[in-house]
């Protein structure tokens, strides 16, 4: 049975970016004298050099409360300088807080454009989201080939449900050429990690179950 490959849900609201926050005095120190050098236009090569991981960290201040309360606005500010800078993790959660609005306007195509940049630097994550894109036309157009162009980039970095994904793309002959052994192959990899949809999908190839298929984006 032939079924879509990916839905489109709305995120969970938990920041789960496996990235350490330095220590609370470090970043305000960051944030201090990296406003300085932008506000007074100093070019330190030293300070240049820092700011998009400063940038980040002091981001991720504020977006866990580090002055007492959440302000998405201040982290938004710190994550977009970062991301201009190069860093695909402020990339990536860029694309996220378009996706929620928060701190900035909801806006799909920005988070499409945020993705993508960190797509194109490797990150799996926002491979994962960019196949979601590609699937519904979220802040782009449908279009199925890029859907498994971007999932297999994903589940090559050993993303779970990039591979599980896959798998369904494969067994369906959704942007790629149908393909049971390969569709078997990445299935069983999703399979490997404890991903219990892959496991269903491998039933499903013989004929027990409905395929089914992960859809949740990223954050």
């Amino acid at each position: 049975m032939s079924v879509g490959v990916i839905g489109l849900l709305k995120p969970a609201e938990k920041h789960e970016r496996d990235i350490p926050l330095v220590s609370n005095e470090k970043v305000k120190k960051k944030v201090n004298d990296i406003s300085s050098a932008i506000f007074e236009g100093k070019k330190k090569e030293e300070m240049k050099k820092d700011h998009p991981t400063a940038l980040f960290n002091a981001a991720l201040f504020y977006y866990n409360g580090g002055m007492g309360a959440v302000d998405y606005t201040q982290a938004a500010y710190y994550w977009e300088k970062s991301a201009k800078g190069g860093n695909s993790n402020a990339q990536f959660n860029m694309g996220v807080l378009h996706l929620m609005g928060k701190g900035v306007p909801q806006d799909d195509k920005k988070a499409f454009s945020y993705w993508r940049e960190a797509a194109a630097q490797g990150d799996n994550l926002a491979q994962f989201n960019v196949a979601l894109c590609f699937s519904k036309g979220f802040g782009t157009s449908s279009d199925a080939s890029l859907v498994a162009y971007w999932l297999r980039r994903s589940a090559e970095k050993g993303h779970c449900l990039a591979q599980c994904n896959l798998g369904v793309c494969y067994a369906d002959g959704v942007g790629v050429t149908k393909d049971e052994e390969r569709a078997k192959y990445w299935l069983q990899k999703a399979a490997d990690q404890g991903d219990h949809l892959a496991l269903q999908n491998l039933k499903a190839m013989k004929g027990k179950h409905k395929r089914v298929h992960s859809g949740v984006f990223r954050v």
